[in-house]
């Protein structure tokens, strides 16, 4: 639940590394853990819809609490009811784009319905539950907000490898950038520093990160104008969960063909939080309409990267 001691933590450094605590009067832990999962009796709620409204800092925090939630609900179906609703529910409150919508109502291409209805054939305990992006979700778009001045591109959300690359938007006159991971308790497990926006996980000298948990990156570069700074919480997926995502890939390679099929994987890793992911296995753009491109144009957005 996000009232554990780990979630706490987590945005507690989040928090921190955004660029310092919270202002006296601002939203405590407790009080956004308990409106992501519908526990905040009724006048609290409406004072913290208010100044969540009033204040950037705090409604980027509930933000991002609310899509960790809904992303770490989502990947476990059997619990994906009530508090999946009000994690939405939230996002919607706070002005975030919600792919995870799940009205049965949603216009969805019909030819991706079709292959939805194949896979649950084949494979009911993966797919029974399974749908594809709707095209009124991949329609949305949001402003994307840094935390920070530095925006940090890889990792996000829920990633497969754990072992990720890193990549944050260059700044102009810098020299050095330095990197470092902390766990869901505040310790560092991995800094080093970097002469360009891009850096690879050394794998042979440091082991990966700890699967089924939850970190925050944090970029500092060295600029003439000073210091500039940004983070970005992601999360490392179970091993059961990669194994079921792999066997969700296999099942749609076995069963649907192509152009549906590439389509199909992408929406199979965004239902499970995997936006990197879902990226690298989009086909190349052709055209600029369709499914793919639609899908492509809402991930780049949802990744910050549509600029």
């Amino acid at each position: 639940m996000t009232t554990d001691r780990d979630m706490d933590a987590l945005f507690d450094r989040l928090e921190r590394e955004a660029g310092g605590g919270a202002p006296g009067g601002c939203l405590d832990n407790d009080t956004i853990a308990g409106w992501v999962e519908g526990r905040l009796p009724e006048d609290e709620l409406v004072a913290a819809r208010a100044h969540a409204l009033a204040c950037p800092a705090c409604r980027e925090l509930v933000g991002a609490t609310a899509e960790l939630e809904a992303q770490a609900t989502a990947t476990r179906p059997k619990r994906t009811g009530r508090r999946l609703a009000i994690a939405a529910a939230v996002l919607v409150a706070v002005g975030g784009a919600v792919w995870f919508l799940s009205s049965p109502n949603r216009a969805t291409d019909e030819s991706l319905q079709r292959a939805a209805e194949r896979l649950a054939e084949a494979s009911p305990e993966l797919f029974t539950d399974f749908r594809p992006l709707y095209a009124t979700e991949r329609d949305e778009r949001r402003p994307f907000v840094e935390r920070g001045g530095l925006r940090v591109r890889e990792p996000k959300g829920t990633i497969l490898d754990p072992a990720p690359a890193f990549a944050w938007a260059p700044v102009a006159g810098a020299t050095v950038y330095r990197v470092r991971v902390r766990d869901q308790e505040g310790r560092v497990v991995f800094e080093t520093e970097a002469s360009a926006p891009r850096l690879a996980y050394p794998r042979a000298l440091v082991d990966p990160l700890p699967q089924g948990a939850r970190f925050v990156v944090a970029v500092e570069a060295e600029a003439p104008s000073g210091a500039v700074r940004g983070s970005e919480a992601f999360r490392t997926l179970e091993p059961a969960a990669v194994e079921r995502y792999r066997r969700g890939l296999d099942v749609i390679r076995r069963t649907v063909t192509e152009p549906e099929r590439s389509v199909m994987s992408t929406h199979w890793a965004l239902r499970n939080g995997l936006f990197a992911e879902a990226l690298r296995l989009l086909p190349e753009d052709r055209g600029d309409e369709g499914p793919a491109f639609e899908t492509r144009q809402w991930l780049r957005n949802r990744l910050g990267d549509d600029e």
